[in-house]
């Protein structure tokens, strides 16, 4: 390799590289951020889910016609559900701006990951398939590194879009579904922590060298 090429191809890796290092500390930070709107997000999931089985409880009241209480005063039922309807919107509404924080999140992921992928497309003629494609102890691949970014960004996206569907299809009329929606709120949120964790402990020397 001539001195020029072994210039040329160092500078690339240098680029690369550090595009990947400012990646994967949006990686960490951002991390932070989601762990704190999931545990917030379960939390309104948790009081709408009371909210709905109060609601339910005084529909089936009504309905049975079996409260004294709900005899002497006929407005009452109609009363308890308008404040029960009421505080669950105030819920919805936290959660929605939870949902936009997670869309955030999402956002960053995609967008590193575009620079990352553009860092490399710029300069994998110099760097070439061998150095693109080989690790060294302490460091993983590029190759890998870029496929976890792109991994990591499919995945955070795909646990928003679950969550967005499940906010969307949220319905007082069909109280029963919501009984299931805690579990189902936080079915993939241990995959997510678990996977990024992964990751993050495979690039911890090549992130601490730059």
């Amino acid at each position: 390799m001539s001195t020029v090429h072994k210039v040329t191809t160092e500078h690339g890796l240098e680029f690369v590289h550090k595009q990947l290092r400012k990646t994967f500390k949006m990686v960490k930070q951002q991390q932070l951020v989601w762990q704190d709107v999931t545990v917030e997000s379960l939390s309104l999931v948790k009081s709408l889910t009371n909210l709905g089985e109060q609601l339910q409880c005084s529909r089936l009241a009504a309905q049975e016609g079996s409260s004294d209480v709900l005899q002497q005063f006929p407005d009452l039922q109609a009363r308890l559900e308008f404040k029960l309807l009421q505080s669950a919107e105030v819920v919805m509404t936290r959660l929605k701006s939870c949902l936009e924080t997670m869309e955030d999140v999402c956002h960053k992921h995609m967008q590193y990951g575009t620079y990352s992928l553009n860092a490399y497309h710029n300069h994998y003629r110099e760097i070439g398939t061998v150095k693109v494609s080989t690790a060294s102890a302490t460091w993983p691949s590029i190759a890998d590194m870029l496929q976890w970014v792109t991994d990591l960004s499919v995945l955070y996206r795909r646990t928003f879009a679950e969550k967005t569907w499940m906010f969307d299809t949220v319905s007082y009329d069909s109280l029963d579904e919501m009984s299931g929606l805690v579990k189902r709120w936080s079915k993939n949120d241990k995959e997510l922590t678990t996977a990024v964790n992964s990751i993050l402990s495979h690039v911890e020397f090549f992130m601490a060298d730059g």
